[in-house]
């Protein structure tokens, strides 16, 4: 007689990841011409890129190619958009020797307005990367400095007014043991928040990646509680190194996270990680022939797919074997077959304000 085994805890539990299984391609509109950082917003169905040649952000459809807004930013330095609560998209862009700014753009047609911000709003030179945090506030590291410490804004979204901002130190707690560190970064590429307010940032320099667990004490206290670095990940047996002092010796060229698990652009390939620590084991996702790292960029959709822009086209991958949760599904189905004025038929609706939120993609929690 033979007996069927059951597989184990730990095969159950195993990461398993599909490689190079690109489920879709979009072109880039003619009118945006290239590509170089990307995201999605699920509820207005557009795509932000930056087009770092001609110094622009373009917010688009890919189902019609139309140009929703097209906005002015910098060519020879640090350029990047992301879409925030609502219809608002945020472009920050910074310029060597000449400092930046932070713009909130709406996109309400003849009605759009703008919330720009610089100087003391911002407590930094050169505006860089931008988050959002999980208490819907705005976080920004500046790109010519290392990640010590960041900007909390507190934006009114529904006036679109800045309502304070303050600086979070990312110095964790020192013991007596500790020895200083010498601080050799020169600036920072990437930032994201995750929804338990781990705050994940690339920073050229011999730390690469840094993650900092951070808790909110009050509106006017964050304590940084744990900081360390991931310097290389281990693939397929091999050390694939994170850092260094310059772009030959740092080709990572995108920084994401699913919900679950860090995913990293690096060189010509896409992994993901086990473990947010020094040394993880990493499982390819994607490879992807990048011939300038400048001109390239990736992130994630509503649906958990991989998002990963190379000039003139956008690449999807789905890498996840796990099942997808029943409500992220139900959402999803939702968004596919309802009109395109989403936003306003969710309002509509006799349910929670907490599940329309949900709905509308503005809890920051997993797909």
């Amino acid at each position: 007689m033979t007996y069927l085994s059951c597989p184990t805890w730990d095969e159950m539990s195993a990461i398993r990841v599909l490689t190079n299984n690109c489920v879709s391609e979009i072109k880039v509109p003619k009118d945006v011409e290239s590509a170089h950082t990307i995201d999605y917003n699920p509820v207005l169905g557009l795509y932000a890129t930056v087009n770092r040649e001609c110094g622009r952000v373009f917010v688009w459809n890919p189902v019609t190619e139309e140009v929703v807004a097209s906005l002015s930013t910098t060519c020879d330095g640090f350029s990047g958009a992301i879409f925030l609560l609502g219809d608002r998209v945020r472009v920050s862009a910074s310029s060597t020797h000449h400092g930046g700014d932070v713009e909130i753009h709406t996109l309400d047609g003849k009605k759009s307005r703008c919330l720009k911000m610089e100087g003391d709003q911002l407590n930094t030179t050169y505006p860089g990367p931008i988050a959002l945090s999980p208490r819907k506030t705005l976080l920004l590291a500046d790109v010519e400095d290392n990640c010590r410490e960041i900007v909390e804004i507190f934006v009114d979204w529904d006036n679109l007014k800045v309502l304070k901002s303050h600086t979070i130190d990312l110095s964790p707690p020192k013991h007596e043991e500790d020895e200083e560190e010498e601080d050799d970064m020169c600036g920072t590429d990437f930032l994201c928040c995750l929804p338990d307010f781990k705050i994940i940032s690339y920073e050229l320099g011999s730390r690469g990646l840094s993650v900092a667990k951070v808790r909110a004490i009050s509106k006017e206290e964050v304590r940084c509680e744990e900081r360390h670095s991931i310097t290389y990940y281990m693939l397929e047996g091999q050390k694939k190194e994170l850092k260094g002092i310059n772009d030959e010796d740092c080709p990572v060229y995108g920084v994401a996270h699913d919900g679950e698990h860090l995913i990293i652009g690096n060189g010509d390939e896409v992994v993901l990680l086990e473990s947010m620590a020094e040394g993880s084991t990493a499982h390819l996702i994607a490879d992807v022939k990048v011939n300038d790292f400048v001109k390239a960029g990736v992130g994630i959709n509503e649906k958990g797919q991989l998002m990963v822009c190379n000039d003139t086209v956008i690449k999807v991958f789905e890498y996840n074997c796990n099942p997808r949760t029943l409500m992220s599904l139900c959402r999803c189905n939702i968004r596919k077959n309802t009109p395109n004025d989403y936003r306003r038929w969710v309002n509509t609706l006799a349910i929670p304000q907490l599940l329309k939120d949900y709905l509308l993609y503005e809890q920051v929690q997993t797909t």
